[in-house]
């Protein structure tokens, strides 16, 4: 069974910070193709089968967090179980502002202990636009699709405006 990459997988890192936060204020729609947050019954209708959220619980290629999740919560334990679960990259989605970076940040310190040499799994990717970076990165972030070939590609639910 090929591995699905549940937020991520194989796609550029410059693909996914053009991609990070990037829900469009309500008033304002997104020219990004996935975004149909004022599309009509019958658009969303043309699109039904065509592709499918990943779950989850699917095996990943790659998974995003965001910073709070270590910085607040704590949670080195889980974003090391995250890595040594044998995905490609953990993603971990910083604010705009954030000057670190996983060698050298001490918000990092523990990871780095956890994981050795598998520290070079974890990417960084800074905030685009403003907006929260809440624990739950699976409201905000880009979703993986796929598709009725079984292509990957992201997609954006815009759950929340300016997240």
């Amino acid at each position: 069974m090929s591995r699905i990459a549940t937020t991520v997988g194989a796609f550029s890192a410059a693909f996914l910070m053009t991609l990070t936060s990037c829900s469009q204020p309500s008033q304002d729609s997104s020219k990004l193709d996935g975004h149909y947050e004022n599309a009509t019954a019958n658009k969303l209708n043309t699109l039904a089968g065509t592709f499918r959220a990943v779950a989850e619980y699917e095996p990943s290629q790659g998974v995003i967090i965001s910073l709070p999740l270590l910085e607040t919560y704590g949670k080195t334990d889980f974003a090391a179980a995250i890595v040594n679960s044998d995905v490609d990259t953990l993603w971990i989605t910083v604010p705009s502002t954030f000057t670190g970076n996983v060698q050298t940040s001490s918000v990092f310190a523990g990871l780095r202990q956890a994981l050795g040499s598998k520290i070079s799994k974890v990417k960084l990717v800074r905030q685009q636009t403003p907006g929260s970076l809440t624990v739950w990165a699976r409201d905000w972030s880009p979703q993986s699709s796929v598709n009725a070939n079984g292509e990957i590609g992201l997609i954006d639910f815009n759950y929340y405006p300016n997240r």
